[in-house]
């Protein structure tokens, strides 16, 4: 057990034991949903967008750094505007916004700028969804309780978002590109009636008047969370490098490898499912809490995994990468939004500021890829070699700044108590 949680009175069997109430469990569901439709919306996107507009693996990257700006502009805002005005608000808010703009695309489906306007406006409304969803799901909650309810969490929107992706290919091909819009758009529908609902039946939020339950009780656990925050933070946007490197080139390494989309959905679910078992794993075992080399191993793991799945000549070594880039992913976003939740109140900012960090790392890889792609355009597979020598600088960076403090921090903190 790890003395960081001893020292602030969680109890180890706590975290074993069920502890989400039945008021979460409609926060829950807003969650399942909400990642069933934004994964299936963008995964297929770009196979949309190849087949109707033509559109290159380059210009895909392009589209795709696009959002993960806005991504990472709006979020730090969405979490902002949540602690504001509460989180079911801004949740339903956002609902709406995805929608209108999904309903939109629809009827502008032939329309490139209709396309990019929809996207446009879908990222900002999916922005104000996230950061409300993981502050409703932690709020007022014990130390033992967060870490029980991030677990869930991560459960949830992996497991849904794994289901949208293996199944979104059927539905593409058997819907076709209107099934892309008016999906997710009666999905968002439903959340912002559902979420008018909850406001109505439990009254005005208060969730600025919530007492410090969750504060670290300790100012040496305190500086302790900061430090991997920090790092945290670091190595969450190079994850999303490698993610939304990947997903903008699906199109291309199904065609490579003489896939339909249906087929390319059930091979490229597998690193999804894989870090849907790591979340499982790391909610029910807390022994990587504060621990900087499972941190490290995690990062090394993306880079490897990363490089394996985009240059996987065959689709069993394509699921063999899949499964180290998805476990590696998992820990690395456990880590992310664990400290976040774990570092206080103000849960709606700190959510905002972990999908902002998600957002950069979102319009870094993309871009990075793309301009590889235009220097050297002769060269083989320069968005892996370009992504993958980035991931390598993130390895030292986090390996310099973080290791060796933190590791002396939690040492130092072991002999206090």
């Amino acid at each position: 057990m790890s003395n960081v949680l001893l020292s602030r009175g969680v109890d180890s069997n706590s975290l074993l034991r069920p502890a989400v109430r039945d008021s979460k469990l409609r926060f829950f569901a807003l969650e399942a949903v909400n990642a069933l439709g934004a994964a299936f919306y963008f995964s297929y996107l770009f196979f949309y967008l190849r087949q109707e507009f033509h559109l290159s693996t380059q210009g895909s990257l392009a589209v795709a750094s696009m959002h993960g700006f806005i991504y990472m502009v709006m979020s730090r805002w969405a979490g902002q505007i949540a602690q504001r005005r509460g989180y079911l608000a801004t949740f339903r808010l956002g609902c709406v916004i995805a929608a209108m703009s999904l309903l939109a695309g629809s009827a502008f489906r032939h329309s490139w700028t209709g396309q990019m306007l929809t996207l446009l406006g879908w990222t900002i409304g999916i922005c104000l969804t996230w950061p409300p969803l993981q502050a409703l799901v932690t709020d007022r909650e014990t130390p033992a309780q967060t870490a029980w309810l991030v677990g869930v969490y991560n459960l949830v929107w992996s497991g849904f978002a794994g289901l949208a992706n293996f199944f979104g290919g059927a539905v593409y091909e058997i819907f076709g590109s209107g099934g892309l819009f008016w999906w997710p758009a009666s999905l968002s529908i439903a959340m912002a009636l559902a979420a008018s609902w909850f406001l109505r039946t439990t009254g005005k939020e208060r969730q600025e008047d919530a007492q410090s339950e969750t504060s670290i009780a300790h100012e040496s656990t305190r500086e302790l969370n900061q430090r991997f925050l920090s790092l945290a933070r670091i190595a969450n946007p190079f994850a999303y490098v490698a993610i939304n490197t990947v997903v903008p080139m699906i199109p291309e390494i199904a065609r490579e490898l003489h896939l339909s989309p249906t087929e390319s959905g059930w091979v490229n679910s597998v690193w999804f499912f894989a870090r849907w078992g790591m979340f499982a794993l790391l909610w029910r075992w807390i022994g990587w809490h504060y621990r900087m080399r499972w941190m490290l191993a995690a990062y090394a793991g993306l880079i490897a995994g990363f490089l394996i799945l985009i240059l996987a000549p065959e689709i069993w070594v394509l699921a063999a990468g899949q499964v180290l880039f998805g476990v590696s992913v998992g820990l690395i976003y456990c880590s992310s939004l664990f400290y976040s939740m774990d570092a206080g109140n103000d849960k709606g900012c700190h959510g905002g500021l972990h999908e902002s960090a998600i957002g950069l790392g979102t319009c870094i890889g993309p871009a990075l890829s793309a301009g590889a792609m235009m220097v050297f355009p002769q060269a083989h597979h320069q968005a892996a070699w370009a992504v993958g020598a980035l991931l390598i600088v993130g390895l030292v960076v986090i390996v310099r700044l973080g290791a060796s403090r933190a590791e002396a921090a939690s040492r130092s903190l072991g002999r206090k108590l």
